[in-house]
């Protein structure tokens, strides 16, 4: 599955800093998926392949049983 061009997966709790985060990121371009938590973010990332994961640093620990399995691409 090739990856979805210019798309970036936010992960994060806090329901005000995700609509901000994906708001900048819309009006600079880029197609954005957005997860509430980790859970949502494994099923988004593994069916979408974004070019970018972007999530809080409480998150990233949700995430790193699943590393081998997102190699395709970089976790900020």
């Amino acid at each position: 599955m090739p990856y979805e061009e210019k798309s970036i997966l936010v992960i994060e709790d806090n329901a005000g800093m995700l609509e901000n985060t994906a708001e900048i990121l819309e009006l600079s371009g880029y197609n954005v998926l957005k997860a509430a938590n980790g859970r949502e973010g494994v099923v988004l990332a593994k069916k979408h392949l974004p070019q970018l994961i972007l999530c809080d640093i409480r998150i990233i620990q949700e995430f790193q049983l699943c590393f081998p399995t997102f190699r395709h691409c970089p976790l900020l």
